[in-house]
């Protein structure tokens, strides 16, 4: 997830600024190298505020080029949220329960 990164980098800049740990000319200089490093899909990833794997669930369900009220589209990016959420979830189940019957398998074999 690279949306927590880039955030976390971003406000850490903007709390050394803050604190005084950085003059106005190195925090400009961190800015301009600190933009320079976000590629297209992180900005419009950053600027949806989504993170990467979200934004590709909201493309996916917003290919059809559809046009989308704001309160549409941010109805359709709480589902990509929900939806990556839920995918997430079910695949440790399915992998804890594929590594269970592994297991079981293991020991139904040796116990023979």
């Amino acid at each position: 997830m690279f949306l927590p990164t880039y955030l976390d980098k971003f406000q850490q800049m903007i709390a050394e600024y803050n604190a005084d740990s950085c003059n106005v000319q190195i925090f400009f200089n961190d800015l301009i190298n600190f933009a320079q490093e976000l590629d297209v899909e992180d900005k419009r990833a950053i600027a949806q505020n989504l993170i990467e794997e979200e934004l590709a669930i909201f493309d996916l369900l917003t290919k059809l080029e559809i046009k989308l009220t704001r309160q549409e589209e941010q109805e359709v990016k709480q589902v990509a949220r929900e939806l990556l959420k839920t995918l997430k979830k079910e695949k440790l189940v399915l992998e804890g329960a594929s590594q269970f019957c592994k297991k079981r398998e293991r020991s139904e074999y040796y116990s023979r």
